[in-house]
């Protein structure tokens, strides 16, 4: 084994480590919070209305430490009340997560492909003034990054709400998806930017806990924990058949093998 191969297999010793000893449900304090962003475990697929990037997409727009949020800041209501009272009540400053917690027909789906929602379906996610949220990506960025704007809410929750044939939901506005979901999550934004806001989150993170992996982009989660890996992974190539040319030259492997690592496992450059 090469003094390049050994080094690599260091890099994702230590990274997968600290993958494995980060569980997401130790590092977000509230398990509502966890179920909207995440889903249920097991069944957080794509057609569930869960893509991969919604955690870091809601953090990227609220700019809210999500791993302080506390179940009690979190309001369990019916859907079809949320509809109909949030928008008096402060509505453009409220988060609302309609959910689906049972397997049903959808009565406004165009074919058979899209009338069936099951149980733990995220069906869209609206401002309590009743506007769908989408999902958006930074354009021309080096890094993939997500965030949440309004929209037609096609590509967040359940897809194809807006379109008018095959394969169309039907449920283009958020009266119908209040009439199907079983349960709204509502949260106050005004509120938690108050007293949870982050403003450049990325910096305090380091000196302090991490966020949940979940919600991080690629070039934060090798940002984050660089500095960390580098004293680490220094110490155990000084102990292994690594020559000193090599150890000199440390740093700039131990970045290039964290990129690597991150763009084979999470498909997308870290590169600056």
């Amino acid at each position: 084994m090469n003094t390049t191969e050994i080094l690599r297999n260091l890099i994702r010793e230590e990274v997968k480590k600290t993958l494995a000893s980060r569980s997401l449900n130790e590092e977000f304090a509230s398990p509502i919070l966890r179920r909207i962003l995440i889903g249920i475990p097991g069944k957080n697929g794509y057609g569930l209305g869960y893509p991969k990037e919604i955690a870091q997409a809601f953090y990227n727009m609220s700019k809210v430490a999500l791993d302080k949020v506390e179940d009690s800041e979190i309001q369990k209501m019916d859907p079809s009340l949320a509809y109909k009272t949030l928008k008096k009540n402060g509505g453009e400053n409220l988060i609302v997560f309609y959910i689906s917690e049972q397997d049903k027909e959808n009565p406004y789906a165009k074919d058979s492909y899209t009338k069936q929602i099951k149980a733990g379906t995220l069906l869209g996610i609206a401002s309590g003034d009743n506007k769908f949220y989408s999902m958006a990506w930074q354009k021309y960025a080096k890094v993939r990054s997500a965030t949440m704007i309004p929209g037609t809410g096609d590509n967040l929750g359940i897809h194809n709400k807006s379109g008018s044939g095959y394969g169309s939901t039907g449920l283009y506005n958020v009266k119908r998806v209040s009439e199907i979901a079983d349960v709204a999550y509502v949260i106050d934004l005004s509120n938690l930017k108050t007293t949870k806001g982050t403003k450049e989150k990325i910096e305090l993170r380091t000196s302090q806990k991490a966020g949940a992996v979940a919600f991080m982009s690629a070039k934060d989660f090798k940002n984050d924990n660089l500095r960390r890996y580098q004293q680490i992974l220094r110490d155990k190539a000084a102990n292994s058949p690594i020559d000193k040319i090599v150890l000199d030259n440390l740093g700039k492997d131990i970045t290039e093998g964290i990129n690597q690592y991150v763009y084979e496992n999470f498909g997308v450059s870290t590169r600056s």
